[in-house]
């Protein structure tokens, strides 16, 4: 319910939080009946249940293994100039045959 007053709040360009949630509260109590408010409390309780079991089962996945092989990844990607060079294949900073190394002191 508060979800639809934010979105017709949205249209008729309110941002006022206070008035969006006297809005909300206003509607709950004064047009909702009991029946109606347990089914929407039944429901966001359900739906928040699935999502915590959901986010439960994503926690317990071990992925170091598949983490340790993407870090190890060296073979080199073929690029078209040296911005795709640097992006995909991360930029050295010991090669001495760009002109910056020429020009600069070392460290910078």
């Amino acid at each position: 319910m508060r979800k639809n007053v934010e979105r017709e709040a949205l249209r008729l360009q309110i941002h006022n939080r206070y008035i969006i949630n006297l809005a909300t509260d206003y509607i709950w109590n004064s047009h909702s009946t009991p029946s109606q408010r347990y089914q929407f409390t039944n429901l966001a309780n359900n739906a928040n249940n699935i999502n915590q079991n959901r986010a439960s089962r994503v926690r317990w996945i071990d992925n170091t293994s598949t983490l340790v092989n993407i870090i190890q990844i060296n073979n080199t990607q073929i690029t078209n100039n040296s911005f795709e060079n640097d992006f995909f294949n991360g930029t050295r900073f010991d090669d001495n045959n760009t002109f910056e190394s020429l020009i600069l002191p070392a460290g910078f």
